[in-house]
């Protein structure tokens, strides 16, 4: 259901700017399409949705409960994988900057670092373990994905805004709503034909031209302050790492064994991140 909604936003796109010259008929940058399609499709499986639509039926849960459950796996999906997003492109450049000597260590290290992951067995240059994402070999930048993450739910918070939505950010529904329509068909009919900061700016009524992560934020505020409570005696909000996570994919590697993070601590950590930076 969420993949039909998301492609059929693409497809929309595409109408919505076919009446502009060839040369635009594209997003406002790399970011808009995944940015538009995901943000049409925040609120379509969500519980008011749900309801909504008779799909879902059972008032016998606690809300507060369904909710933390439903922002945890939206978590687990939009916010534990900006870093991903990230660091894919930080690598490539690194290559095209400087060469390929070390190029699967030096993506071990990226993982690590932005992500805290370290790979199961030991690793060397004779892998090629970036080759597994397919935008790697197929030459596709993916930082545009990075952004998409961050400008839908600037996007959908815009759209629920028109809608007259008010309270918790993930508990909007924008469906039939005309106002979050108008909005939505406005951004899209631009395509490329104006720059991305006009189109943010003229979707925010002037608030801002630039991408921010603000919206994310507030999406996930409540998860991060039951977060809060849950971790207050973890000594650690992150991850730490040492000389036997490195070894596994260092040039001279040794054994060694994982630091154990809980997937709680790393949306914590990273949320916390983007409290403090602005895009």
């Amino acid at each position: 259901m969420v993949s039909t909604h998301h492609e059929m936003a693409h497809v929309q796109y595409y109408l919505q700017y076919s009446e502009q010259p060839q040369l635009f008929r594209d997003g406002a940058n790399p970011a808009f399409h995944e940015a538009v399609a995901n943000a049409a499709t925040l609120s379509v499986y969500n519980l008011p949705h749900l309801q909504r639509v008779g799909l879902y039926q059972n008032k016998s849960h606690d809300p507060y409960e369904v909710g933390m459950n439903f922002l945890m796996t939206m978590a687990l999906e939009k916010v534990a994988y900006l870093p991903f997003a990230f660091m894919v492109d930080q690598w490539r450049w690194s290559i095209f900057e400087d060469g390929v000597q070390n190029m699967n260590s030096r993506w071990w290290q990226m993982k690590l670092r932005y992500q805290g992951v370290v790979p199961p067995v030991a690793r060397h240059e004779s892998d090629f373990d970036p080759g597994s994402k397919y935008h790697i070999i197929s030459d596709q930048e993916y930082i545009k994905y990075f952004l998409a993450t961050i400008l839908e739910f600037q996007i959908f918070e815009q759209l629920c805004s028109v809608s007259g939505h008010t309270g918790n950010l993930y508990e909007c529904d924008i469906y039939r709503s005309r106002d979050a329509g108008r909005v939505l068909s406005e951004i899209m009919q631009a395509g490329s034909s104006k720059p991305a900061a006009e189109i943010i700016k003229s979707m925010t009524r002037g608030k801002t031209n630039r991408i921010s992560p603000e919206a994310l934020v507030r999406y996930f505020r409540p998860l991060e302050l039951w977060l809060r409570v849950q971790n207050r005696d973890e000594p650690l909000i992150g991850w730490s790492s040492n000389y036997h996570d490195v070894a596994l994919f260092a040039p001279q590697r040794g054994s060694s064994q994982a630091l154990p993070t809980s997937a709680l601590v790393i949306v914590l950590g990273f949320l916390c991140t983007l409290l403090c930076c602005r895009v």
